[in-house]
């Protein structure tokens, strides 16, 4: 009996040992990062370092509206990793192997079969064969898809997609939106945009300038703009223009050279409207100028109590250097019957950072109760230190350069990503909120060549404005726009 207790007893203590064996070589089998890690799925790089061999392909048949959603996503993704992209129609067959970036519903069969995936309310974008097809079941669907396209695959100056990638999304009409991509007109500067009667009209400066009407704020693009006035070989250097209804009628005010294309000409000019439709032509009233006739850009107008004022920006005598901000009133849209009046000199560190002549430029004007506040831009234009600040006068008497006041840090300046925001306008949405529009450079040291149009809601902290810090998407309140959920990913 006993020693059949100690053969039991053996089996016992060795079937322990085998368990203990087998257990240990589970664990280390498990921990071996060989056989325990899934291969991860293949890594396609649309795009990276300002390379690419995709072409972007939309529907030859695209209405006007939606060529232009093409074109502007198609500037995005090249803003945002400073990559060319070529954008043609799905007309002629693919040349075989080609590589192509199909955006809405094309005749490619790739694209077909993205949308066959897709129900009623869906957008999605899918990776069959290498080829990426954004599709969309509903009007004006492509934007959003675009949207979340380039929130999920681009980051890092490059475009990046799973191989058989598959994003399938639910849109829910009423709910909201998480906002729009806030990179508008690349290329664009001095931005100068303005509401009038529910439309919105864009102003800049083309061989003369050119006004292109705009049907939202989430889309500032030069599509469709009209030349309006036509420099020609009289006038040079033409600069920052702005568009103003004034008293029943459309004037643009445009710094401009006459007869020469020395900086040192430059001069204030006024532009009247032929009609009430400020896409029609404009001619040349004159110059806007006060007694001392002196060098004058970046003008701007504005009433206050039913007076009309102008402010630009000059020099203190007729050489170059520091440049000033000047008020002046006037007797009508066209002309100036006050002196000039010193309102803002460069003199806060914030605005004395760059080398160079110190700056402050690039006027803009809003009215809060009976504060008046000028919005301009300090340091050089062509550093990644240009920014947004003001002057207010609280007292009425704008003529009186000791009424203005400075604010002691800028209400814009550079961030994550945005270098140099300066040169503002001022509009109101559909539904009444105040925007700021202005220029900024994607890349820091870009100088003048790398800047992008900017729109940001603007809030009102003791009756000034608070812009925030710049941003690269935005939230648009006046939309009635499409919420997002993922159901399939």
């Amino acid at each position: 009996m006993k020693r059949f207790g100690k053969l039991f007893a053996i089996c016992i203590l060795a079937v322990s040992m085998l368990w203990v064996l087998s257990a240990c070589g589970t664990e280390d089998t498990a921990a071996d990062p060989v056989t325990s890690t899934a291969p991860s799925a293949e890594e396609i790089v649309l795009a990276a370092e300002g390379k690419s061999d995709y072409v972007l392909v939309y529907p030859a048949d695209a209405t006007k509206a939606d060529k232009t959603r093409y074109e502007d996503f198609a500037r995005r993704l090249r803003a945002l990793i400073q990559c060319f992209f070529t954008l043609q129609t799905d007309e002629a067959p693919a040349a075989e192997g080609a590589k192509e970036i199909l955006l809405g519903n094309t005749n490619c069969p790739h694209s077909e079969a993205a949308k066959a995936r897709l129900e009623k309310d869906q957008i999605g974008f899918f990776v069959i064969d290498q080829q990426v097809a954004i599709v969309s079941t509903f009007k004006e669907g492509f934007e959003y898809a675009g949207d979340e396209f380039i929130k999920r695959c681009v980051a890092d100056s490059a475009i990046k997609v799973t191989a058989d990638q598959a994003v399938r999304i639910q849109c829910e009409k009423g709910w909201g939106h998480d906002g729009f991509s806030n990179l508008h007109d690349i290329g664009g500067d001095d931005p100068y945009v303005v509401e009038h009667d529910g439309s919105y009209y864009y102003c800049w400066s083309e061989g003369g300038v050119k006004v292109a009407k705009i049907t939202d704020l989430d889309n500032i693009v030069k599509s469709g703009g009209k030349q309006v006035f036509s420099s020609g070989a009289k006038y040079h250097n033409v600069w920052a223009p702005e568009l103003h209804y004034v008293d029943g009628n459309w004037y643009i005010y445009v710094a401009m050279c006459e007869g020469t294309t020395d900086n040192a000409a430059h001069r204030m000019y006024v532009l009247k409207g032929t009609s009430q439709d400020p896409t029609k032509p404009f001619s040349v009233v004159g110059k806007l100028t006060d007694p001392t006739d002196r060098w004058a850009i970046d003008g701007t107008v504005f009433k206050y109590k039913d007076e009309l004022y102008t402010v630009w920006l000059g020099w203190e005598g007729t050489t170059d250097g520091q440049q000033d901000l000047y008020i002046a009133h006037m007797s009508s849209p066209t002309q100036i019957d006050s002196k000039r009046v010193l309102i803002s000199s460069p003199s806060k560190p914030y605005e004395l950072v760059t080398t160079g002549p110190s700056v402050n430029e690039g006027p803009a004007v809003l009215v809060k109760d009976d504060r008046v506040i000028v919005v301009y831009s300090g340091n050089g234009s062509w550093t990644d230190d240009y920014l947004l600040t003001a002057v207010y006068c609280d007292t009425g008497d704008l003529l009186n350069g000791a009424d203005w006041e400075k604010l002691d840090k800028p209400l814009l300046a550079k961030g994550t990503k945005t270098y140099g925001p300066g040169h503002c306008s001022f509009t109101t949405a559909k539904d009444g909120s105040l925007w700021v529009i202005y220029h900024a450079n994607i890349q820091s040291g870009s100088g003048w060549s790398g800047r992008s149009v900017r729109i940001q809601p603007v809030e009102w902290k003791n009756n000034l404005p608070y812009i925030g810090k710049t941003k690269t998407t935005v939230d648009f309140p006046a939309w009635e726009l499409v919420p997002t959920r993922v159901v399939e990913e």
